[in-house]
């Protein structure tokens, strides 16, 4: 059986308007040298959650413009189109001009964002509220394309892959939803709260859960293909590369999966470190 109080409260961080213009210092420079190559389309940047940029970043950074929100942002933006969207804590989706700092239009979602990023694909942005919806906003004018009501809060953030939104929620499930219309593909039952992102590489998505699991899940039809105990509450996401997933747990650790054998093939540990890993890991030049 699962345990009550699934997941131990994970932190929040109520970001001030001010770190969300510090943090575009750095993505914006990026995209200012090569926007085709350096947009930041979701959590992490691409599906397999690498947390890595492509564009160069100069010597020396400079603020470019900051935008007052209004309220807390706890989530990234998202960088597409000449844009910036983020979320905010008083339930707006912003837009935001990538080079004049601009609101180009705002969505009301009628909820709090909070820790779900939004993500963007073919003119659609999508994002997560803790009213449990997943809304999908057109990029042109940011209206309603359609929206989605899941059992819980979604604070996981969307990823997408083969024209399928993915998204996890406190209602124990995760959800694959088409990206155009929005109907349920296949939903996933697990033992608890789905907080983190799911990652997605060669039709294969892994998820990692406050059920103590790691989990891996055909794309196309939502089979279970294989489940990992880990031996701890997880928060953070999984980052996929060279066949292997890493992320890091509430036991104090980071755990390495070997993706193609499906079993954990090293454990970290620092004696110094004696708090639960909340944040995922960046994983860079097999690092």
């Amino acid at each position: 059986m699962y345990k009550t109080n699934p997941c131990p409260p994970f932190a929040s961080v109520s970001s001030v308007v001010a770190l969300f213009a510090l943090f575009f210092v750095f993505v914006a420079v990026c995209s200012a040298q090569a926007p085709s190559a350096s947009d930041w389309t979701q959590f992490r940047g691409n599906a397999r959650l690498t947390g890595v940029a492509a564009g160069a970043l100069p010597s020396t950074l400079s603020l470019h413009w900051t935008y007052e929100a209004g309220d807390a942002i706890e989530s990234s933006p998202a960088i597409a189109d000449g844009l910036v969207f983020v979320g905010s804590a008083g339930g707006d989706l912003l837009a935001i001009d990538l080079a004049s700092g601009k609101l180009r239009w705002k969505y009301a979602t009628g909820s709090t964002i909070g820790e779900s990023s939004p993500a963007v694909a073919k003119g659609v942005v999508f994002i997560g509220d803790l009213g449990g919806t997943l809304h999908a906003v057109q990029v042109r004018d940011g209206s309603r394309l359609w929206s989605f009501k899941t059992g819980g809060e979604v604070k996981s953030s969307p990823t997408i892959a083969n024209d399928v939104v993915l998204i996890g929620s406190y209602d124990m499930h995760l959800y694959a939803l088409d990206a155009l219309t929005g109907k349920l593909r296949w939903k996933l039952p697990t033992n608890g709260p789905v907080h983190a992102t799911p990652a997605v590489v060669a039709g294969v998505v892994y998820i990692t859960g406050c059920d103590e699991n790691f989990r891996g899940v055909r794309l196309s039809d939502g089979r279970a293909l294989f489940r990992i105990p880990t031996g701890a509450y997880t928060g953070a996401s999984p980052v996929l590369d060279g066949g292997k997933a890493y992320f890091g747990t509430f036991n104090y650790e980071v755990l390495a999966v070997d993706l193609h054998a499906r079993k954990i093939v090293w454990e970290y540990r620092n004696p110094e470190h004696q708090f639960p890993f909340y944040s995922s890991a960046v994983v860079l030049d097999g690092r």
